[in-house]
C-alpha cells in the first residue's frame, strides 16, 4: 500500500469559518476568525493531544471558553498531519514493536523546538503580532516558545490542566496516570470506605482478565473513561452491582474505548492519530518504562525516538518575573489525564503568577464561572494598559 497523509490540507482549508496560512518549514497555521464586527486581535490556541489537529473535518471554535469569543483564534497543524506514513509503519505499531523504527519518519513527524519557533516568526511577519496564547493539557509544554515569545513583550497567556512541565520523567507520568485513573473510576459515585475498597478490588479482579475480557483492554478501557467518568456513570454502576462480572456486550464496549486510547481500528491497525501521539508525547519526556502492561507497551516506539529540543530550549530562555505576571493557571482539582500532583509541578516552577481552580471529574475545560473570572483578569489587564 502507497504511504498516505491522514488530511487534504487543501480541500479541508477550503470550508467556511477557517482559513489557512503557510509558515516557513512548509508549516500549516489555521485561523478560525471571530463572528464579531471586530477583533480582540489574534489568539495562539493550542489544544494539546498530540494527535489532535485543526485540519480535522470537525475541528471547530465552538466549545471554548466565552472569554475567546472576540478573538480569531491561530492554531499550528503539527507536522504528522501533512507528513506521508506508510502502511508498514502503521502494522508495526499496531503490533507495538520496536523493530525496524526506520519504517515510520519519525525525524518528519516530530514537533522541533526551533520550526515551531520559526514558525512564530512567520505567522507574525505575515498576520501581525500575536495577543495571547491559550493553551491546554500538551499544549501548554508544546506552546512553550509561544508563551515566551508573547508574555514576555506584555501579551498573555492562559494554560489550562497543563500536561507536567518539560524535565518530568515520563516514568512518573504514565505512573500517575494510571493511579488517577483508577481513582477518578472509583470516585466517579459517591461511596462510603468499606465500598470504595471493594470497588478497588473489582478493579484489581479486572485488571488480571477472565474469559470475557482482556486485562489489556480493560486498562486502556479504564484510561479512556477517566477522560470523563461521569459519561460511564452507567456502566460503572453496573459493573459494581455484579461485582465486576462483564457480559459480552460489556466486554464489546471495553474493547471499543480500549481502541480509541491506542488509537486503533477495530480491525486493529494503528490510526494516524497514533503516530501523531508518540511523536508528540515520546519526543517530549524521557525515561519511558520499559514495562509489560498495555499502557507501557503502546509507548514502545518512544525508545527509537529522538528528543525534540524543548529541554535545552526551556533552559536558555526563561520566562522572567514581569513576564510572568502575564501568565494565569487554570487548575482541575480532579482531573484523571492531567492528575492533580503533576499539575502542580507548575506552581512549583513559579511559572504562573494567576491561578483559577476548580473540581470537576475528567478531562475537562474550565466551567463558566472560571471562564468569567479568567475574563475578568483579562479585561482587567486591558484596563491597566489602557491608562
Amino acid at each position: 500500500m502507497a504511504p498516505a497523509k491522514p488530511f487534504d490540507r487543501d480541500q479541508l482549508c477550503s470550508r467556511r469559518g477557517r482559513r489557512c496560512l503557510r509558515l516557513a518549514g512548509d508549516q500549516t497555521a489555521v485561523i478560525y476568525p471571530t463572528r464579531r464586527e471586530h477583533s480582540d486581535g489574534y489568539l495562539l490556541w493550542d489544544a494539546g493531544g498530540p494527535g489532535t489537529s485543526p485540519l480535522d473535518p470537525g475541528a471547530s471554535r465552538a466549545a471554548l471558553p466565552t472569554w475567546t469569543t472576540g478573538f480569531d483564534l491561530v492554531v499550528l497543524a503539527e507536522p504528522w498531519t501533512e507528513t506521508e506514513v506508510s502502511a508498514r509503519c502503521l502494522a508495526e505499531l499496531a503490533a507495538e514493536s520496536r523493530r525496524d523504527p526506520d519504517h515510520c519518519p519519525w525525524r518528519r513527524l516530530v514537533t522541533d523546538v526551533h520550526e515551531y519557533a520559526r514558525a512564530l516568526v512567520s505567522f507574525e511577519k505575515q498576520e501581525g503580532s500575536l495577543n495571547g496564547v491559550y493553551a491546554a493539557s500538551y499544549g501548554a509544554v508544546r506552546a512553550l516558545p509561544a508563551v515566551q515569545r508573547v508574555t514576555a513583550r506584555g501579551g498573555f497567556a492562559v494554560i489550562e490542566s497543563p500536561a507536567p512541565p518539560l524535565g518530568t520523567s515520563a516514568t512518573t507520568i504514565v505512573r500517575s496516570r494510571l493511579e488517577a485513573a483508577e481513582r477518578a473510576i472509583v470516585w466517579t459515585s459517591a461511596c462510603a470506605r468499606s465500598e470504595c475498597a471493594r470497588r478497588y478490588q473489582i478493579l484489581g479482579q479486572l485488571l488480571r482478565g477472565d474469559d470475557q475480557v482482556d486485562p489489556d483492554d480493560v486498562q486502556l478501557a479504564l484510561l479512556g473513561m477517566s477522560y470523563s467518568p461521569q459519561e460511564n456513570e452507567a456502566f460503572l454502576r453496573n459493573l459494581w452491582r455484579h461485582g465486576g462480572k462483564v457480559d459480552r456486550v460489556g466486554a464489546v464496549s471495553l474493547r471499543q474505548v480500549a481502541s480509541r486510547v491506542a488509537l486503533v481500528t477495530g480491525a486493529g491497525t494503528a490510526l494516524h492519530e497514533r503516530v501523531g501521539y508518540l511523536a508528540g508525547t515520546c519526543s517530549m519526556y524521557s525515561h519511558w518504562p520499559a514495562g509489560t502492561s498495555a499502557f507501557a507497551r503502546m509507548h514502545r516506539a518512544c525508545a527509537t525516538i529522538s528528543p525534540n529540543g524543548y529541554d535545552s530550549w526551556a533552559d536558555h530562555h526563561r520566562i522572567g518575573t514581569q513576564a510572568r505576571k502575564n501568565i494565569a493557571l487554570v487548575v482541575n482539582r480532579r482531573d484523571p489525564v492531567v492528575p492533580w500532583a503533576l499539575q502542580r509541578l507548575w506552581r512549583a516552577d513559579s511559572v504562573p503568577a494567576n491561578v483559577f481552580t476548580f473540581a470537576r471529574p475528567g478531562h475537562v475545560t474550565m466551567p463558566e464561572s472560571v471562564a468569567a473570572e479568567v475574563g475578568a483578569w483579562l479585561d482587567q489587564r486591558q484596563a491597566r494598559s489602557a491608562r
